[in-house]
């Protein structure tokens, strides 16, 4: 079958997962006040007319798991800027929220030592899933971190043995054609499935 100018022997197929559960998200800020299912913690003033990458996950999680609540934080600085402070606030946000399952899908090439080791101390108090961008000889932090579950579907990508690959960064909802693209929603199934 071909959808588009895609096989479908190129695309990840998921089913819907409606087991209840708890989710927490760090990145940028949202455009939409999304009642019910998230609870959202923001430290900028900062506002966006159009759709963000925040939205896009706090959509595809509710596409996927429907029946989840979402922990949403806004690492977004008073500037618009995403620094390691904020990731680590956001963090210690998500344990004092009792929060286990926490993706951070912002790609950045800068390795902090700082973060690296917050995550080697609270590995048994969180799990932390983030995406590869899949581009060859590029650094790809926080998925590199060794107690980050990174996903990504490049071959040329040095993955961890934690890691999870895919065959492609294509994925269509219980068969339906709805096509989503990209390794952020990757690392979204990956924590939603495990």
């Amino acid at each position: 079958m071909t959808i588009g100018h895609f096989t479908i022997s190129n695309v990840n197929i998921i089913s819907i997962n409606s087991t209840y559960d708890v989710y927490g998200l760090i990145d940028t800020n949202l455009t939409t006040k999304y009642t019910g299912l998230v609870v959202y913690q923001t430290q900028s003033n900062i506002k966006h007319s159009k759709t963000t990458h925040g939205d896009k996950m706090v959509n595809f999680i509710k596409k996927i798991a429907p029946n989840s609540n979402i922990y949403y934080y806004d690492a977004t600085d008073e500037n618009g800027e995403i620094k390691t402070k904020n990731i680590i606030d956001g963090l210690e946000w998500m344990i004092n929220n009792n929060i286990k399952k926490v993706n951070i899908s912002l790609s950045s090439k800068e390795y902090n030592e700082t973060l690296e080791t917050w995550l080697k101390v609270h590995r048994d108090n969180i799990q932390v899933f983030a995406s590869y961008n899949n581009q060859l000889n590029t650094f790809d932090y926080p998925a590199m971190y060794d107690y980050v579950i990174g996903s990504g579907n490049g071959k040329k990508i040095f993955y961890k043995d934690i890691d999870q690959i895919y065959k492609s960064d294509l994925i269509l909802i219980n068969k339906k054609l709805k096509l989503y693209r990209g390794n952020s929603y990757l690392s979204i199934v990956t924590m939603v499935s495990n």
